[in-house]
Parts: structure tokens; C-alpha cells; sequence
């Protein structure tokens, strides 16, 4: 059996910050690699923005709108990571 593999990001504009975890096949979507050609064998978080893999990088600045799911663990737990169970490009949301 498969090892399931996400990615939590911290995603910020300019009125909020939160916590996403996207699965390995949500995040392929908008990045273009599997998580695991990111992490390059290290669950360190990263921190610091200039050493961030390139694909990461190229999000700055794009637009998505992402499609959340709230799990009890949001309601009854309090955490503040939210799953992403889908994930649209901002040119699609603007088609709409």
C-alpha cells in the first residue's frame, strides 16, 4: 500500500493567514511535481522564502480559490489546518 502524501502551505492575502494541507494529488494541480520531488527527503519546515523550492516560488503573486473541507478536527479540536479538497486557478474563478 501507498504512502499518502500532502503539503501544508501558509497562505496569506491581505486580510487573513491560514494553515492548508493538500494532498498529494490537490497539490500537483497548481505546483506541477509531487510533494515528495519538493521535499527533496526533508520534513523540515521551511521558513525562509529564498530557500523555497523553485515550483513553490512561482506561486507568488498567482490567484487560487481553494475548496475546503472542515473536519471535526476544525470544530471539536480547534485545529487550524484545513484540508483542500479541491483547487481552482483565479483565471477560472474569473470565468464564473
Amino acid at each position: 500500500m501507498g504512502r499518502c502524501n500532502y503539503l501544508h502551505l501558509i497562505v496569506k492575502d491581505d486580510t487573513e493567514t491560514c494553515r492548508l494541507m493538500l494532498l498529494d494529488t490537490v497539490g500537483k494541480t497548481i505546483i506541477g511535481s509531487n510533494d515528495v520531488e519538493l521535499w527533496d527527503g526533508s520534513f523540515d519546515e521551511i521558513e525562509d522564502p529564498e530557500i523555497l523550492p523553485q515550483p513553490i516560488r512561482d506561486l507568488v503573486g498567482k490567484s487560487f480559490c481553494f475548496g475546503l473541507a472542515i473536519t471535526s478536527d476544525n470544530v471539536t479540536n480547534g485545529s487550524d489546518t484545513l484540508k483542500v479538497s479541491e483547487v481552482w486557478s483565479g483565471d477560472y474563478i474569473q470565468r464564473i
